[in-house]
């Protein structure tokens, strides 16, 4: 990712059992903040608006829940399977160096249990996400490991 912006998710999420269902598989994200490529741009003074995912049409239905450092986020899914928690609204200041924890609990009896099977590029062991600015002019795009279920916390 370039930074256009000064947030990143680390590049492997933890995975827990879900808090709505034990079964679920409950995969974490630690987002923090980064050094913005060119600090005088526009991009890096904005705050977090929304996160999308690309994902596949075949696994709409299949998360239970998006948290916030546990609290519950409201979720979407857009045209062309794209998932998203819109309306994050955080600022670069609200978030400690210790980062703020975003988890997605998987349905287990979901088409897409795993974020193998949600993710377009899980298979290759790869999700897409992007990161959008307050104004939605920058969306920085970045990946991380498509891990197993195996991989708990």
């Amino acid at each position: 990712m370039a930074n256009l912006i000064p947030f990143a998710f680390n590049s492997t999420p933890t995975v827990s059992r879900g808090l709505s269902s034990k079964s679920n598989q409950m995969y974490c994200l630690n987002l923090r903040t980064v050094p913005c490529a060119d600090p005088r741009n526009a991009c890096c003074r904005q705050g977090l608006d929304k996160v999308e995912w690309w994902s596949r049409d075949v696994c709409r239905g299949a998360v239970k829940a998006v948290y916030l450092d546990g609290v519950k986020l409201d979720q979407q899914w857009a045209a062309n399977a794209t998932f998203k928690i819109p309306n994050i609204n955080i600022t670069k200041a609200s978030i400690p160096a210790r980062g703020r924890t975003v988890c997605l609990e998987l349905i287990a009896t979901s088409a897409c249990p795993t974020l193998a099977t949600f993710c377009s590029k899980g298979a290759r062991g790869i999700c897409t996400y992007a990161l959008f600015s307050d104004d939605k002019s920058c969306c920085p795009i970045g990946n991380f490991e498509a891990i197993s279920s195996r991989r708990r916390r």
